[in-house]
């Protein structure tokens, strides 16, 4: 979520004042993934393709959510 394009322009979404807040919260978010996924591969299943369809299902949720993010020129400007 942190590497390309879509880091910077979410946290361009968000007023300035409760930029740090959110990324922040959006770290410990990611983090909780990591922590989930390896207890996933701990103690449920060693098959990693049902845990990469999950993984697939956000990808496409994001795309299609993609669509209703309005243009920005700071984002243009880069």
């Amino acid at each position: 979520m942190k590497i390309g394009v879509g880091w910077p322009y979410l946290l361009e979404l968000v007023p300035i004042e409760a930029r740090s807040a959110h990324a922040s919260a959006f770290g410990v978010i990611g983090a909780t993934f990591g922590i989930i996924g390896a207890f996933y591969f701990i103690f449920v299943s060693n098959n990693a393709y049902t845990f990469c369809a999950i993984g697939y299902l956000f990808q496409i949720l994001t795309l299609f959510l993609t669509v209703f993010i309005p243009e920005s020129p700071v984002y243009l400007f880069f």
